[in-house]
């Protein structure tokens, strides 16, 4: 089961901010296992940025994950410019790993 794990914004100035996201595996198999790795199945896993009142400036707004292994997490990275506060939508979307959601707020006072 692949879910997000935690998310991060820090201000970079000037409206830019880093997004960071952890997609943790909680089972013990790896996505995919060994089997899955050499028929190539299943599809990637897939972390998708829905940015509305915000602009991507670094990074994909789709993310393959193509392997993380059990009990383990990867780390993504993104830039956004948000002069005003604005939520970004992260979505985990996985044919047969489950699939995850997170809103992120970024821009504006803290």
């Amino acid at each position: 089961r692949l879910k997000i794990a935690r998310t991060e914004v820090a201000a970079k100035g000037g409206g830019v901010h880093e997004l960071t996201v952890w997609v943790e595996n909680t089972g013990m198999l790896p996505f995919p296992t060994a089997m899955g790795k050499r028929n190539q199945q299943p599809a990637p896993a897939v972390v998708i940025l829905e940015t509305a009142g915000a602009t991507l400036l670094s990074g994909k707004a789709r993310t393959p994950i193509k392997e993380l292994e059990g009990r383990k997490a990867t780390k993504l990275t993104w830039l956004v410019r948000a002069d005003r506060t604005a939520v970004v939508t992260v979505r985990l979307e996985s044919a047969n790993a489950w699939g995850d959601a997170a809103e992120v707020t970024v821009g504006g006072a803290r």
